[in-house]
């Protein structure tokens, strides 16, 4: 019979080899978060270049619903013009709408963002004659900067409806930062790196062989996920399950050394607790777009117009509604006492329709017992 010869195995060398094998796979793991963390800073450094700026933008952007009664809208225009100088957002926009071609109506609108979430400006529109003034959006309200989405704020990092870029979110806790590896995007070979932060989760698509631009990025908010500076995305009582924020098929113009999008699809899902999903849908496209353009020392500043509704000056639950005298916000009246005096009024409107009714059922019967009695007699 023939015998085959054991191997020996020493076991101090087999557990060399094991802890050789976990240290690669640990260096490679800390080699591929550092390179992921250069990557998101590259990239963010560049979108730098955009704090400063002035563009014309277009937005075509339609809206549906799986709610029936909501359905949602077609194709409708805004068409504005948006001066940035750091954190503050000067708008001038135009709204033309339109269905199937045909125009509805038209809105001006003249605002400032600044963080976090306020805004300051007025409206003047088919649906406001004597105009509305809107300040101070309350925080505990969705994020203000949803108000950017329409006009292309998302080609500049700004995605998810947050007052700070995206980028700058996810390097604010670099722990969560992932390599996946590489994905085509729309033709181009491009880094995927991915972050699950107290912020939400991210994935972010760079392109690192063509000045480290963006080439896809989604974004999704959760109920229990925190905006920048701390409050909630949502509140508690909220009915809305989450917001996904998909920006995709970009374009780019290089402005000196500085590469910037022109165009790019915003696609922003809304689901509720109750399983019911919502889609806008934004397609923007900039033009005359000028880097660090000089701006008048009093751009950002609104001119309200006087007798003008100023909106969101107090929480809510404050109930008082302010108007513009001219030159500061008073308290014209309170919602509560609006709310009184329209439930009076319904309350009269109810108590009238009542009698009314009474009274039609009465010479109905009355009607009846007239044929009645002629009949028999």
């Amino acid at each position: 019979m023939l015998k085959i010869p054991m191997l020996k195995i020493n076991r101090r060398i087999v557990l060399l080899l094991i802890l050789t094998l976990l240290g690669s796979h640990s260096f490679v793991e800390a080699s591929s978060s550092d390179r992921a963390l250069e990557i998101l800073q590259k990239s963010a450094d560049n979108l730098k270049a955009t704090d400063r700026i002035q563009y014309d933008v277009t937005n075509r952007f339609s809206y549906r619903s799986s709610v029936p009664l909501l359905g949602g809208f077609p194709n409708r225009t805004i068409v504005a013009t948006v001066r940035r100088g750091g954190i503050y957002f000067d708008v001038v926009s135009t709204m033309r709408e339109y269905i199937d071609g045909e125009f509805i109506s038209s809105e001006k609108l003249h605002q400032v963002l600044t963080p976090v979430f306020s805004v300051v400006g007025f409206i003047e529109s088919d649906h406001h004659e004597d105009g509305m003034v809107t300040t101070k959006q309350a925080k505990e309200h969705v994020p203000g900067l949803f108000a950017g989405g329409q006009y292309g704020f998302e080609l500049d990092g700004y995605l998810g409806g947050d007052d700070i870029r995206v980028l700058e979110l996810i390097l604010m806790e670099p722990d969560t930062i992932r390599f996946i590896g590489e994905s085509e995007i729309n033709g181009f070979v491009c880094k995927q790196i991915d972050a699950d932060t107290s912020y939400g989760f991210f994935s972010i698509y760079i392109d690192s062989e063509n000045g480290y631009i963006i080439r896809r990025a989604v974004a999704t908010r959760r109920h229990g996920d925190l905006l920048h500076g701390g409050n909630k995305y949502f509140h508690d009582t909220s009915l809305i399950e989450t917001f996904t924020f998909v920006l995709d098929n970009l374009e780019f113009q290089l402005l000196g050394n500085n590469i910037v999008a022109t165009k790019g699809v915003l696609q922003l899902n809304r689901r509720d607790i109750n399983g019911d999903v919502h889609t806008n849908r934004s397609e923007y496209e900039r033009t005359n777009i000028v880097l660090n353009p000089i701006f008048d020392a009093n751009i950002f500043t609104a001119a309200f117009l006087e007798g003008g509704v100023v909106a969101n000056l107090d929480d809510q639950e404050s109930g008082v509604i302010y108007i513009w005298d001219g030159e500061q916000a008073i308290p014209a009246f309170t919602y509560f006492e609006g709310r009184a005096f329209m439930q009076g009024y319904a309350g009269f409107l109810g108590l009238f329709s009542m009698l009314l009714g009474i009274a039609l059922v009465a010479y109905a019967l009355y009607r009846m017992f007239l044929k009645t009695k002629k009949i028999s007699g």
